[in-house]
């Protein structure tokens, strides 16, 4: 019984080894010998396999002279020979582990802000991504050296739910004093639901004059703050400012675009965020940038470089999914709405928390302007204002300053009264 039960063990990981040799083959990742007599391609070695019905585990090592960053270009190979459930884990010198999941994610996954507070609890500006295919809740924090965020996919992917989801989290995370949104719609659609919302600065852009205005009024909100806290207080970020002023802190501040393609013709917007995609992140300026397609002339080199987390939802094709750098999410099924591909520190399968707009509407009621108040039609700066900080400090330097009489003759020796 045993050895009929080695017998099939061994013809299994046969079959399995034939699998991620067929997956070097395709990929090109061998070398080859060439003889008068014959041709022989030789494999990275495969030292271990590793099965059961949960999951298979290879590990392998790279010839010497193979370049690991051919495994990294290659990835999407990967992919295509074992499909999305994949992780791929390296030592960046030869060594890799390759794990294929035989778990599926959930295919609905509700909205529960109250089950999974205590994993994004003290964090400063937490990412909730949904939950992965051993049911880990899939968190990140913006302000803790993960800035700025795409999230792309074809309409019907739920990548809007996705951001819905985000935005609903973050405004119940953070006070509005801790936390101001400007938010452009140009597809006059998604964003109606945080309108009244204190968080968010003036109104929903959806025109492209709004749009270049909000994305200006960010702009000079991340020169004040460069100047008052990198010029005045010579310090690194906001982090440093918030410590040494407690009652003065300065609050994040999340620009978020939808339709983000739309844009690409619009040279001054792009170049303002590239400024604030390569300096925000120190001040205390985050993106969350959405799109059905992710553009090569929109997704430029500036752009595409620092926002390095990116929420592939369901993309037309190969191509699309490399400009996202989200292998896989081609494969997505239509039917698996919020499904994405999450590029964090690994490429991993995410499923959304699914958000209903009625319900969002329910959970943003309390933190929605009452009704006597007069509705910021104007863009409103960042509270404290920067402007305002630097001219009552450099006030307060003025008065701080010790008065010097002019000395006479008189007040040094004396005179007649």
């Amino acid at each position: 019984m045993r050895l009929l039960e080695k017998m099939k063990a061994d013809k299994q990981e046969k079959l399995l080894q034939k699998k991620l040799i067929e997956a070097f083959d395709v990929s090109g990742i061998y070398m080859e010998y060439t003889s008068e007599k014959y041709k022989k391609r030789i494999y990275p070695k495969i030292h271990s396999i590793k099965f059961n019905e949960n999951r298979i585990e290879y590990v392998f090592t790279l010839l010497n002279g193979q370049d690991p960053k051919e495994i990294k270009k290659k990835e999407y190979a990967f992919y295509q020979v074992f499909g999305r459930t994949l992780k791929i884990e390296t030592d960046s010198i030869k060594k890799y582990t390759l794990t294929v999941s035989n778990r599926t994610i959930p295919k609905k996954f509700i909205y529960d802000y109250k089950k999974f507070l205590p994993a994004i609890e003290g964090m400063k500006l937490p990412i909730f991504g949904g939950v992965n295919l051993d049911g880990e809740y899939i968190v990140w924090d913006m302000a803790d050296g993960k800035p700025h965020l795409l999230a792309a996919g074809e309409n019907g992917s739920g990548k809007s739910a996705g951001v819905r989801q985000i935005l609903a989290t973050l405004i119940q995370f953070k006070k509005s004093s801790e936390l101001h949104l400007y938010l452009c719609d140009p597809k006059f659609t998604e964003f109606h639901l945080f309108g009244d919302v204190e968080h968010v600065q003036g109104k929903i852009a959806c025109e492209m004059d709004d749009i270049y205005n909000n994305i200006k009024a960010v702009k000079k909100e991340l020169d004040d703050r460069k100047r008052l806290i990198g010029e005045q207080e010579k310090l690194t970020g906001i982090e440093k400012y918030n410590d040494r002023y407690h009652d003065k802190k300065i609050p994040y501040v999340l620009l978020v675009i939808d339709e983000f393609a739309q844009l690409k013709d619009k040279k001054d917007s792009i170049n303002l965020i590239e400024t604030i995609s390569a300096q925000g992140r120190a001040f205390g300026i985050f993106l969350l940038l959405a799109t059905q397609r992710a553009e090569a002339q929109v997704m430029n080199g500036l752009i595409k470089q620092n926002i390095t987390i990116r929420m592939g939802f369901r993309h037309a094709d190969l191509i699309n999914s490399r400009i996202t750098n989200t292998i896989g999410s081609e494969k997505i099924s239509m039917e698996d709405k919020g499904r994405f591909i999450l590029k964090l520190d690994e490429a991993m399968e995410v499923q959304a928390p699914l958000l209903e707009e009625e319900i969002a509407e329910k959970l943003l009621e309390p933190y929605k302007r009452k009704e006597e108040e007069v509705k910021r039609e104007a863009i409103t700066w960042s509270f404290p204002n920067c402007n305002e900080i630097i001219e009552s400090n450099e006030e307060k330097k003025e008065q701080s300053k010790p008065v010097i009489k002019k000395l006479t003759i008189d007040d040094l020796f004396g005179g007649d009264k």
